[in-house]
């Protein structure tokens, strides 16, 4: 199957999915996750294992699609309210991350 064909049709796919999660209050993320659960070729085996290196861009295009997706939802005023949290959240990893123990 042509790549570009995959890749469009994968793109179709995700905003479809994506429209019809905001339509019933999820939000858009649930549909792009579920596309990709849907045709990963590990799950359903709907596409070959051979394409993964050749739609490396669509997997990229998707994570972006996915941050961005995230990133609009926050809101300051959660964030303060979550604030000391997130700040030991993230130097706990931080210190997991550069320890040498």
């Amino acid at each position: 199957m042509n790549v570009l064909l995959v890749i469009g049709l994968l793109l179709i796919a995700g905003y479809s999915l994506g429209y019809l999660a905001s339509k019933i209050g999820l939000p858009k993320i649930i549909g792009y996750i579920a596309t990709g659960i849907v045709f990963s070729p590990y799950s359903f085996g709907i596409l070959d294992k051979s394409i993964l290196p050749q739609t490396e861009p669509l997997i990229d295009v998707s994570l972006a699609f996915i941050a961005f997706e995230v990133g609009g939802t926050l809101k300051w005023d959660k964030i303060k309210n979550y604030g000391k949290v997130l700040i030991a959240f993230f130097c706990s990893k931080a210190f997991y991350r550069f320890s040498w123990c």
